[in-house]
C-alpha cells in the first residue's frame, strides 16, 4: 500500500503514514454474513480511501462487536441501553486509545466528514473497582473539533460530554458519556441527510438514525460509569462544560450552555485552586459558574485583615488578576481603564441562557464615599431601564450590579472605542458633516431623554460617548457616575473643564441646559477636531467663553458665588475691602499710590492699619503725605467703636474650610476659619503637612461642600509640598486635577528675609484674585537656622513678630485664613512633672502663642490614625478627636 502523505500529516508530521479508516458500509457482495452480524473481511477492498485501510483491525475486535451487536438484538433491548458498551467496543475494535486528547476530521464514505482520532498524549485509562464491568474507559477531550463545511465548531472540555455536530449532508454523530446535569440529548439528522446503517461504527461515536434518540445507559453499568465520572470530576473545571442541543432544519444553533454547581459540589472540585479565603468564601454562594481555577491567585487567609484581606491596594482599589474570577460567575479578560471611582474591567459571563458574554464590569472602591455615589448611579440606570426597555434612547444598559469582597461591582455590555480615541485616530481632522449629524441625532436623543426625566448627566464628553460597534455609527453615552436627580444636586463643582457650563464655572444654580451647553461643545470639536473652550485651567475657560459671548453683565454676577475668584475688584463692587486705586479718587497722585503698592500696600485697609513710621519708610513718602494717607484711609475704613451686634454679624459669615474629616470638623466646629491664625504643631510624621495639603484643595470647593471657593498660596520652608498629593486628594472631590494645581501658588522660602517679602508677593496676589487660605510650612524652620545662638534670641523673636503681624494683617485685609505649621521643643527645665507627663512644647514661645488664634496640637496613633487636641481657642473647649491619613487625604478613621 502507498505510503502518501495524507493532508493531516501537513498539520500534524507525528502522524503515522497510514491510519485507521471506519467499517465501510455493508453489502451483501461485500462479504456473506449471518442474520444481524458482522463478518471481517479477508482483505482488504481497494478503493480511494485504501491509503488510510485499517490494517490494525483484528477479527477478535469484530467478534466481540458482532456479540455485543447481536446480543443487544436479540434481548431486546432499547437502543439507548445498549449504547456506551456499542461505543467503547467501536473504540477497541479500531485499536484506539478512548482518551486520546485531540481529534481532527478526514473525508470518508460518501463524502462525509467523520472525526477520526489523531492520538497525541494519552492521559490513561481510570479503571473502576468492579472487575466485571466493561465499560471502565472514559475520554477526555480537550480540543476544538470542526465537524462540518460551515466551520461550526465548540470545544470539548475535560471530560463531560462530545456534544452534537451537524454534518453537512449525514447524521448525526453523538457521543455520550455519563453526566449529572445532561441527562439527555436529542439527535435529529438532516432532512436531506443520506441513511446509514445503525451498526456503522465511527472512530470516535455512532451515527445516529433520523429521529434517534441518543441516551446515556440506564442499564447495571451506569453505576459503575457514574463513579467514573465523579472521579473525572475531580479533574475538571465546573465553568468549562459546555454543549450544545441539537437544532432542527433551518434553526440556529444556542450558544453552548455552562450549568452552574452548588457551593458544596464546587468546593469539592475547585478546593485545589482555592485560596483558604475563598474556601470559606464560596459556601456563601447559590450558584457556582466559575472559580478562577487558571489564575494566578493572591492566596489570601481569614487571618489577613489588612487592606481587605489582601485583595486591595493601599488606595482601596481591588488588585486585578487575569482569568480570576468576580463573584464566581464573571472571568477577567483584561483591564479596560482605571479612574478615581475605581476600575473597568472586561469580562465573561459564564452563566448560560446570557445575551451579553462579553461584558464590562465597573469596580468600586472601597470607600463609602464611592459607594454612595455608585448607588446613585445604580438608581438612575435602573430608572432608566425600565423607562426605556427597548434601548431606543442611547443610554448604555447595566446588566447586573453586585457586592464582591466589600466592592460594588457594576455590569456593562461591553463597548468599542470612544469618540475621543476616534478623533486621535484620525489625527483631529474633525469627520464629515454626515457622520457628525448621526452622533448629533443620537447624543441629542439621549440628552433629551435624560431632562424628560430630571436627569442631568454632569459628565459628557467625548470620552464617554462609545461606539457599540467598531464599524457603525451608533453611540452609547456611559458614565452617569456623576449624575444626579434635578432635586437630588450632590456636587456644585461638575464637568470636565473644555465641556463646563459658566454657571458651573461662577458658582451659580445649574440644571438640565448645562448638559445641552456640553452637548454644542462636544459637536463642534466632533467637527473642527479641536476642543471649541481650550482652556488651560478655570480662569482661561472663562476667558474662552467671554471672548466668544461676551463678559456677563452685574446683574448676572450678582448671582455668582465664585465671581470673586475671576473679576478684578476694582472693576466692580464684589469684594470686602477698598481697592488702594480709591485714594485717587481723594486727591492722592497715581504716582504715590504706585510707590504704596511696591511696598505692599494694594488696599486702603493696609494704610488705615499701619503705623506711621512704615508709611515714612516707604521712599518717596514725605510727613505730610502720609498724615493725609492716613487721614483719608480714616474715611473709607471705620476704625472707631461699633456694637456687638454688627460684630456677631460679621462673625457670622466668618467661611470655615473642611479638613476633610468629619470628627476633625466637629472638633474645630466646623472646620479651619478664615479671617484668623490657626497654628498646627507636633513631632515629625504627626500629619502637619499631610493637613495643609488637604486644606489646599478643599479651600477650592464650593461652599455647600464644605468649601471657600477660593484659590491657596503655599509657602514651603522645608520641601514638604507634593503635587501628586493634591492630584489624589482632588479625585476624592472629582476635582480636574490639572485646575487645582493651577489653583495653588506655590513658593519655597529660604530664608527668613525670603519668607518675609513673599508675604508682599502674596498681598499682591490677594488684590487681584480671590484667595481663600494662606499655608506657611512650617513658619519657624527657618528662624532656628538664622538666629541659632542665644544672643540671637532677641533678634530673632522681633523679627518672628513682624511676620506673625503681616500675617494677621492678611487675613484682616483679605479675609483669608491663614495655616501655619510649627515644630515642638522638649521642655528641660523641670515644667515637665507627673501633672503634665507630656515634656514637649511648641517652638516660638509667647511670640508666636499670642499671634495664634487657634492652636492645635497634632500626635501619633495607632497605623495610619492621628490624634488632634485643642490646644488653644478663643471659642473651642479642650478636646481631641482620630483621624487618619490616606491616599485621597485626611479622612474619619472608620473609613
Amino acid at each position: 500500500m502507498s505510503n502518501k502523505i495524507t493532508p493531516l500529516q501537513k498539520l500534524d508530521p507525528t502522524l503515522p503514514t497510514r491510519l485507521p479508516a471506519p467499517p465501510r458500509r455493508q453489502t451483501t457482495s461485500d462479504y456473506p454474513s449471518k442474520e444481524g452480524q458482522l463478518t471481517p473481511p479477508s482483505s482488504p477492498r481497494k478503493t480511494r480511501h485504501s491509503s488510510i485501510a485499517a490494517k490494525q483491525q483484528t477479527t477478535n475486535d469484530y467478534q466481540e462487536l458482532n456479540d455485543l451487536s447481536i446480543s443487544s438484538i436479540k434481548s431486546g433491548a432499547n437502543k439507548k441501553d445498549s449504547l456506551v458498551p456499542f461505543i467503547n467496543a467501536s473504540a477497541k475494535a479500531v485499536s484506539l486509545d478512548p482518551l486520546d486528547e485531540s481529534m481532527k476530521t478526514t473525508k470518508t464514505l460518501n463524502n462525509t466528514r467523520l472525526p477520526i482520532p489523531i492520538p497525541k498524549k494519552p492521559l490513561g485509562i481510570l479503571k473502576c473497582k468492579n472487575n466485571t464491568c466493561s465499560e471502565c474507559e472514559t475520554q477526555t477531550i480537550e480540543e476544538t473539533v470542526t465537524v462540518n463545511k460551515d466551520q461550526m465548531s465548540t470545544k470539548l472540555r475535560k471530560p463531560e460530554i462530545f456534544a452534537s455536530k451537524s454534518i453537512k449532508g449525514s447524521p448525526r454523530l453523538t457521543v455520550c458519556p455519563p453526566n449529572d446535569i445532561l441527562q439527555e440529548q436529542i439527535v435529529k439528522e438532516r432532512e436531506n441527510s443520506t441513511k446509514l446503517s445503525a451498526s456503522l461504527i465511527s472512530a470516535q461515536g455512532v451515527i445516529s438514525q433520523p429521529d434517534e434518540k441518543i441516551m446515556t445507559s440506564d442499564s447495571n453499568e451506569s453505576n459503575c460509569m457514574d463513579r467514573i465520572h465523579e472521579r473525572l470530576q475531580l479533574y475538571v473545571d465546573s465553568e468549562e462544560v459546555s454543549h450544545e442541543e441539537p437544532v432542527k432544519m433551518g434553526q440556529k444553533r444556542e450558544r453552548s450552555k455552562i450549568e452552574a454547581v452548588n457551593a458544596k459540589t464546587a468546593l469539592q472540585h475547585f478546593k485545589p485552586f482555592l485560596s483558604p479565603f475563598e474556601e470559606t468564601e464560596i459556601l456563601k454562594y447559590h450558584s457556582i459558574y466559575c472559580a478562577g481555577s487558571h489564575a494566578k491567585k493572591h492566596m489570601a487567609t481569614t487571618d489577613q485583615t489588612p487592606n481587605n484581606y489582601g485583595y486591595d491596594d493601599e488606595n482601596g482599589d481591588y488588585q486585578i488578576i487575569i482569568r480570576d474570577h468576580l463573584n464566581y460567575r464573571y472571568e477577567i479578560i483584561e483591564s479596560l481603564g482605571k479612574g478615581s471611582f475605581g476600575q473597568v474591567v472586561k469580562c465573561q459571563d459564564m452563566k448560560p441562557k446570557t445575551k451579553d458574554k462579553i461584558v464590562a464590569v465597573k469596580i468600586i472602591r472601597n470607600k463609602k464615599r464611592f459607594h454612595a455615589q455608585a448607588l446613585t448611579e445604580i438608581k438612575i440606570l435602573e430608572q432608566l431601564m425600565q423607562l426605556d426597555p427597548y434601548n431606543k434612547h442611547f443610554i448604555v444598559r447595566m446588566l447586573d450590579h453586585f457586592y464582591f469582597r466589600e466592592h460594588l461591582c457594576i455590569v456593562f455590555e461591553c463597548l468599542n472605542m470612544n469618540l475621543f480615541e476616534i478623533l486621535q485616530k484620525n489625527s483631529y481632522q474633525g469627520f464629515s458633516m454626515a457622520l457628525v449629524k448621526r452622533f448629533a441625532y443620537q447624543l441629542l436623543t439621549s440628552v433629551k431623554f435624560l431632562g424628560e426625566n430630571n436627569i442631568i448627566h454632569c459628565d459628557l464628553k467625548p470620552e464617554n460617548i462609545l461606539l457599540k460597534h467598531p464599524d457603525k455609527s451608533g453611540i452609547r453615552v456611559i458614565d452617569l457616575g456623576s449624575s444626579c436627580f434635578v432635586n437630588e444636586k450632590v456636587y456644585s463643582y461638575i464637568q470636565s473643564r473644555f465641556y463646563r457650563a459658566p454657571e458651573v464655572i461662577l458658582g451659580m444654580e445649574y440644571g438640565l441646559p448645562i448638559d445641552m451647553w456640553s452637548t454644542g461643545c462636544i459637536l463642534a470639536e466632533l467637527y473642527t477636531g479641536r476642543p471649541l473652550f481650550p482652556g488651560e485651567n478655570e480662569l482661561d475657560q472663562l476667558a474662552c467663553i467671554m471672548q466668544l459671548l461676551g463678559v456677563p453683565n452685574k446683574k448676572y454676577l450678582d448671582r455668582c458665588t465664585r465671581k470673586k475668584q475671576f473679576f478684578a475688584y476694582d472693576e466692580g463692587d464684589y469684594s470686602n475691602f477698598t481697592p488702594i486705586s480709591k485714594l485717587e479718587d481723594i486727591g492722592i497722585s497715581a504716582s504715590d499710590v504706585k510707590k504704596l503698592r511696591e511696598n505692599g500696600y494694594h488696599t486702603v485697609e493696609a494704610i488705615a492699619y499701619a503705623a506711621k513710621k512704615a508709611l515714612l519708610a516707604v521712599k518717596g513718602i514725605s510727613e505730610a503725605k502720609a498724615d493725609k494717607l492716613l487721614v483719608e484711609a480714616a474715611k473709607l475704613v471705620s476704625l472707631g467703636f461699633t456694637t456687638a451686634t454688627e460684630v456677631h454679624k460679621r462673625r457670622q459669615e466668618v467661611i470655615t474650610i473642611t479638613t476633610g474629616s468629619k470628627e476633625l470638623d466637629r472638633l474645630l466646629g466646623g472646620g479651619i476659619e478664615t479671617g484668623s491664625i490657626t497654628e498646627i504643631f507636633g513631632e515629625f510624621r504627626t500629619g502637619k503637612s499631610q493637613l495643609c495639603h488637604m486644606l489646599s484643595v478643599t479651600a477650592q470647593l464650593p461652599l455647600d461642600m464644605g468649601g471657600a471657593q477660593g484659590k491657596c498660596l503655599f509657602i514651603d520652608t522645608e520641601n514638604t509640598f507634593r503635587p501628586n498629593r493634591i492630584l489624589s486628594i482632588a479625585q476624592r472631590y472629582s476635582l480636574d486635577g490639572q485646575d487645582t494645581l493651577d489653583n495653588i501658588a506655590y513658593a519655597r522660602a529660604y530664608n527668613t528675609d525670603h519668607q518675609t517679602t513673599l508675604l508682599i508677593q502674596a498681598a499682591a496676589m490677594m488684590a487681584e484674585t480671590r484667595f481663600a487660605v494662606l499655608i506657611v510650612d512650617s513658619a519657624m524652620a527657618l528662624y532656628r537656622t538664622d538666629y541659632a545662638g542665644r544672643g540671637e534670641l532677641a533678634a530673632r523673636q522681633i523679627h518672628l513678630a513682624q511676620f506673625l503681624r503681616q500675617l494677621q494683617r492678611l487675613a484682616d485685609e483679605y479675609g483669608v485664613a491663614v495655616v501655619i505649621t510649627n515644630q515642638v521643643v522638649a521642655q528641660v527645665d523641670g515644667g515637665a512633672s507627673m501633672f503634665n507627663p507630656d515634656p514637649k512644647k511648641p517652638a516660638g514661645g509667647n511670640i508666636i502663642a499670642h499671634a495664634s488664634c487657634t492652636r492645635l496640637y497634632l500626635k501619633k496613633g495607632r497605623g495610619e490614625t492621628r490624634i488632634c487636641k485643642v490646644y488653644d481657642s478663643p471659642s473651642l473647649p479642650e478636646n481631641e478627636c482620630v483621624f487618619a491619613i490616606h491616599e485621597e487625604g485626611i479622612t474619619d478613621a472608620d473609613e
